[in-house]
């Protein structure tokens, strides 16, 4: 996941991601990332339209968004 986050950084492309929030609630999210630490990445949020942190041990799988449109942040379950 690592070098998706930091080409997403360097291309300014989405990244479509599984993440389990506080709550444990699993939601698909698609996000452009800004920055990446040890224990979270800060990224904007499409659906939200805005900046947010996400820890990184939630983000449960996270795949490279191939096509222009894209179902934005649903719900799972």
């Amino acid at each position: 996941m690592e070098g998706l986050f930091r080409r997403s950084i360097a291309d300014r492309t989405p990244v479509e991601m599984i993440y389990m929030s506080e709550k444990d609630i699993v939601t698909k999210r698609v996000v452009t990332v800004r920055q990446v630490n040890e224990d979270a990445i800060t990224a904007f949020c499409h659906m939200r339209q805005a900046v947010r942190t996400f820890n990184r041990l939630n983000i449960l799988s996270a795949l490279p968004v191939k096509r222009r449109s894209w179902r934005q942040d649903d719900q799972i379950g």
